[in-house]
């Protein structure tokens, strides 16, 4: 008898539903004989987030044996939109089919309740049981071993690949990747970027000059000089006393930048656990953090290193009070006049007020609850934001980054008026204010932004010096393009002829750092062309005898509108060369195509 007996037949998706990191919609009865685990999801909720490197564990473990299917059942209006739902597949790196549930039909056939939950199918198609809320390996793990040994056993598990196909993989990097939080600091004319799905820091001029870069690019927690060192997707930055600190938000970790030595450590927490630090602010030297994922803020003492919570129950909910009874709902951004603390909580869609002395109070000046959003400005308790991540004071004034409606609004803290500034953004994340400018990383768009707070006029930072952050290493990998029918050419005089196919709207920039590297396999025919003028390239050699040509390719290029959007691509492309006395050819065309892929 099964020890996981499942009785209801697993409902099928209907028809209709945009799918992605496949290349057709799926049906369930194309999954009989595989343990199907349906996640449900919503790409805001921090708990959606801490379960996925469970399933990417999940998905390891049992590869042959189990499917995840994500999903998205909406929360907030912004997250409806199948292009929005792929930006947050590219950003969580998730490379299971996911299914846009938008009007949340799966999700009342399943009869599901909260976010996350896993729902597992078996073999049969039939419904075995569901798991809500994190830690969902711990909790599957042993029933997925039972069920992989018993189907196993009775010759009804099929162990065949299922075919993905992952968007990311066919989408080139971009020189920033989802750029979450940003500092400007005045004194040392510099602009602190968190390059968060580079797992990197990236330091600028206020220019847009690239001055360094803390971080290798590769995931991980290792300390170290910039080059070595590793983060996991971090966030929020502060800046005291010429350290840097950032919330290292993947590693559940505070990090210490020290931009003098080059070093980057780990403050160490003995005894509290940090649940996914997202932005940081400071008042003397007490830090303050925004753990979204305890719904909470926590105080570092920078100079004891004492830390722990300071406002709020960890109750994910929308409730004013004493710092020990308030409520918060995942605390995504937060800054400081000097005495207080603003901060904006992302699934209240809500900015509160947290004054600091003996007697700590937090009051809500825009927001109502946890299903109450929208985009209208007016009174506090009239005016609607949706899903804000960031926040920054300026001389009397809160910014906010309205991140699901794109905007970016302010808030006079003492009347609660809300004012819109700006519109058109991709889901930004993080403010900065410094004079008479307002730094925005526009995240969705990987991109800087400045506001002009006089007139209200946006501006793209235009980033240079690209090339100190190539050599940073690890954030990006190249392809390999193998022409495995060989080209025939004449003995002689060959020409080598290279062009670029780039997406509409896109160029080359004449001051990129792009370089093409050509080499024949007879060791000496070599050219380096850098920072071409143009296209196509033209390099003239001797070619006598079959030989392997390699092309080896580093492409800068952007949007011609939007000069600060670029992208980075590397390739080698090797190519058989056959000489016959009987061609005529004497030429060897290679077009790279950014988005193709092998």
């Amino acid at each position: 008898m099964s020890r996981y007996p499942g009785k209801t037949n697993a409902p099928d998706f209907p028809p209709g539903l945009d799918w992605i990191n496949v290349a057709e919609p799926i049906q369930l009865r194309q999954l009989r004989g595989k343990i199907v685990l349906l996640d449900f999801w919503t790409y805001c909720c921090i708990n959606c987030m801490h379960i996925l490197p469970d399933l990417k564990k999940l998905e390891e473990k049992y590869a042959d044996d189990i499917v995840v299917i994500g999903v998205h059942s909406a929360k907030f209006q912004n997250e409806k939109n199948t292009a929005s739902i792929i930006q947050a597949v590219m950003r969580y790196e998730i490379e299971h089919p996911v299914v846009n549930d938008s009007s949340m039909f799966v999700w009342q056939q399943y009869g599901i309740r909260a976010w996350p939950t896993v729902v597992v199918i078996d073999p049969l198609g039939k419904v075995i049981g569901a798991a809500a809320g994190e830690g969902v390996f711990r909790s599957l793990d042993p029933i997925l071993s039972a069920m992989v040994q018993e189907f196993n056993a009775t010759g009804q598990l099929d162990h065949r690949k299922i075919e993905m196909d992952p968007i990311a993989r066919r989408m080139p990097q971009p020189v920033l990747s989802f750029p979450g939080k940003l500092i400007a600091d005045e004194q040392s004319s510099r602009l602190f970027v968190t390059d968060s799905n580079h797992n990197r820091i990236v330091i600028l001029g206020l220019d847009g000059e690239v001055k360094d870069c803390a971080g290798s690019g590769s995931v991980g927690n290792v300390d170290g000089p910039f080059e070595e060192a590793t983060f996991n997707h971090p966030q929020g930055l502060c800046l005291i006393d010429g350290i840097l600190y950032v919330a290292d938000t993947d590693n559940h970790a505070i990090r210490i930048v020290n931009l003098h030595t080059r070093q980057v450590d780990t403050i160490s927490t003995p005894g509290q656990s940090l649940n996914s630090p997202w932005d940081l602010t400071s008042i003397g030297s007490n830090l303050y953090i925004a753990m979204a994922g305890s719904h909470q803020i926590w105080k570092l003492d920078t100079e004891t290193g004492a830390i722990g919570p300071f406002a709020g129950t960890g109750r994910e909910a929308l409730i004013d009070g004493r710092l020990a009874e308030a409520a918060f709902a995942q605390t995504s951004g937060i800054t400081t006049d000097g005495k207080r603390l603003f901060i904006v909580d992302s699934e209240t869609s809500s900015v509160r007020s947290i004054t600091t002395g003996p007697d700590g109070q937090v009051q809500t000046l825009v927001g109502m609850g946890l299903f109450e959003f929208g985009d209208i400005d007016g009174p506090g308790d009239e005016a609607r934001l949706q899903h804000p991540l960031g926040i920054a004071y300026a001389e009397g004034v809160l910014y906010i980054a309205d991140t699901y409606n794109g905007k970016i609004r302010k808030v006079n803290p003492a009347t609660r008026e809300v004012l819109s500034v700006a519109g058109g953004f991709e889901e930004p994340g993080g403010l900065s204010a410094l004079g008479r400018k307002l730094y925005v990383a526009d995240t969705n768009s990987h991109a800087i932004k400045v506001i002009d707070l006089e007139t209200n006029a946006i501006d793209s930072l235009t980033l240079r010096g690209l090339e100190k952050l190539r050599q940073s290493g690890g954030a990006w990998s190249g392809d390999t393009i193998v022409v495995r029918q060989p080209i025939t050419v004449k003995p002689g005089a060959t020409e080598v002829v290279f062009d670029v196919a780039l997406p509409e709207d896109y160029k080359v920039m004449p001051d990129s750092p792009t370089r093409i590297l050509f080499a024949a396999n007879d060791g000496n025919s070599r050219s380096l062309v850098n920072r071409p003028s143009g296209f196509p390239i033209v390099w003239k050699v001797n070619i006598e005898e079959n030989t392997i040509l390699n092309v080896m390719v580093e492409l800068y290029y952007c949007h011609m509108r939007d000069s600060a959007l670029c992208y980075f691509k590397e390739s080698l492309f090797t190519i058989n060369v056959a000489v016959s006395n009987d061609s005529e050819n004497h030429e060897i065309r290679i077009v790279n195509n950014p988005l193709a892929m092998e």
